[in-house]
């Protein structure tokens, strides 16, 4: 302030320059140690470990309408400089959705780290969001391998590598994460503990008091696309 300088946590404030990511790093533990942990395990983690990514791989797109909570969100993830933008996993592979550190493989610190969120996300519900959706990717025993979410090694923001794969991303939109949550929020709500009228009162409010009075207004390229014509 004292310069005259702000500082903004927008996802994308600033076309084709670095965006404003938010890590949340997350693992399980019984006060003393990592319960991920096994040192003979891909990236030094054990089944539930495994199983909690393919939670949280198998739930993205419903997980990223909390954790990405702004329409600015979606101009991050899309295929910006550093944004993981598909939805696998991998050790130390910073294009991953879901990255193993390789500097954590030991028994207190063994742990996953979901690098699409922003700091537009509400951290109460994305906190909520990203564990229920490793919880019950524990439950179901979910194998993110044998689900096609990696690991894969390769870095997404080659083209090639994108053609080869064909995997799943983010959403585009705002508007296409409210979807996916509408379709699929059922992880959310077990034992209530993301009561269903919560749920239902988020996309709304979204919809309602973000997305649409932004679609009803002219957005500044559209000036350079169509002032002179």
């Amino acid at each position: 302030m004292k310069f005259g300088k702000t500082a903004t946590f927008m996802p994308m404030p600033l076309f084709s320059e670095s965006t404003n990511g938010m890590h949340y790093h997350q693992y399980i533990t019984d006060g003393k140690k990592s319960l991920f942990y096994d040192p003979k395990g891909y990236g030094g983690l054990n089944k539930n470990g495994l199983a909690y990514i393919g939670g949280i791989l198998s739930h993205a797109q419903a997980v990223i309408s909390l954790t990405n909570g702004s329409t600015n969100s979606y101009r991050r993830l899309g295929g910006y400089r550093a944004a993981p933008n598909y939805i696998f996993f991998s050790v130390g592979n910073r294009t991953a959705a879901v990255r193993i550190p390789a500097y954590a493989i030991n028994e207190k610190e063994a742990r996953v780290e979901f690098r699409m969120p922003d700091a537009t996300g509400n951290p109460y519900l994305s906190l909520v969001a990203m564990l229920m959706a490793g919880l019950d990717g524990i439950e179901k025993k979910v194998d993110p391998t044998a689900e096609g979410f990696g690991p894969y090694e390769e870095n997404f923001n080659i083209q090639e590598t994108v053609d080869k794969y064909k995997l799943p991303r983010a959403p585009n939109t705002l508007q296409e994460a409210l979807a996916a949550l509408e379709k699929g929020y059922h992880f959310l709500t077990k034992d209530n503990v993301f009561p269903e009228e919560l749920v239902k009162a988020w996309i709304k409010v979204k919809e309602e008091l973000e997305i649409m009075p932004l679609q009803k207004r002219p957005h500044p390229y559209e000036y350079d696309l169509y002032y002179d014509l």
